[in-house]
C-alpha cells in the first residue's frame, strides 16, 4: 500500500476487523432506532404544531375563505402534511435506499465534523502527551 500524505503530518489510522454480530440483534437495534426517531419526529411535530395552534389556524382560514365551519380535517390539513413530508425528504436528501443527488445529507456533514474534531483532539492529546509513533523508523 502506498500513503500519499496531503494533508497535515498528523493523522489518525483506525483498523478495525469487522466483528459479526448476530443477525436478530441487528433487528432488534434497527428496530429501536426507528422507533425512537420516528415517534421523536412525530412528538416533535405534534407539539410544534399545538404551540402554535396550526389547527386552529388552518379551521380559522377555512372559515374566512369558505364562509362556513369545517367539520373536520380539510384541504389545508391535507396539503400541509404532504408539503411537510416533502420538505423532509428533500432536506435529508433521500426517501428510503433513493438519494435525490449525490449532496450529503446534513446528518453525514454533522457526522464528518464530529469524526474530524474527535481526531484532532486525539492528535493534540497524543502530542501533549508525546505518545506520537513515527512511521518512517
Amino acid at each position: 500500500i502506498e500513503v500519499v500524505n496531503m494533508g497535515p503530518e498528523d493523522f489518525m489510522i483506525y483498523y478495525k476487523e469487522r466483528k459479526e454480530e448476530k443477525r436478530w440483534i441487528h433487528w432488534i437495534k434497527l428496530v429501536f432506532v426507528s422507533l425512537v426517531a420516528f415517534l421523536g419526529a412525530g412528538f416533535s411535530i405534534m407539539t410544534y404544531n399545538t404551540d402554535v395552534g396550526i389547527d386552529d389556524l388552518f379551521h380559522n382560514m377555512y372559515e374566512l375563505i369558505m364562509g362556513e365551519t369545517a367539520k373536520g380535517p380539510n384541504l389545508l390539513h391535507f396539503s400541509y402534511t404532504v408539503g411537510l413530508a416533502m420538505g423532509i425528504i428533500i432536506f435529508f436528501n433521500h426517501a428510503g435506499k433513493i438519494k435525490l443527488n449525490d449532496d450529503p445529507t446534513p446528518f453525514e456533514v454533522q457526522m464528518r465534523l464530529y469524526e474530524r474534531d474527535v481526531n484532532d483532539t486525539l492528535i493534540i492529546d497524543a502530542d501533549r502527551k508525546k505518545e506520537e509513533e513515527d512511521v518512517d523508523s
